[in-house]
């Protein structure tokens, strides 16, 4: 009788044949590597990119705020 799985040894562990070929064998199949400068460029423009979607994004909510503010806030009138 089989005992049951424990941490140790997973129920199904994998197991590598001889005739399996991985995906990455061809160079075709693999993404081609980017050079050192291409590397530094995209560095060079990613905090830019994250600076302009925290931009739009702060610029909505402060939209959002304002448009909340005259449209519900002001209109009730001051309370008492």
């Amino acid at each position: 009788m089989d005992s049951p799985p424990t941490a140790a040894s997973p129920p199904h562990a994998p197991s590598v044949h001889d005739d399996h070929t991985s995906a990455s064998h061809s160079r075709e199949h693999v993404a081609d590597p980017s050079g050192r400068e291409a590397a530094l460029q995209t560095l060079r423009l990613g905090p830019r990119g994250a600076a302009t979607v925290a931009s739009i994004a702060l610029s909505i909510v402060l939209l959002l705020w304002l448009l909340f503010y005259l449209l519900v806030f002001l209109p009730r009138g001051p309370v008492e």
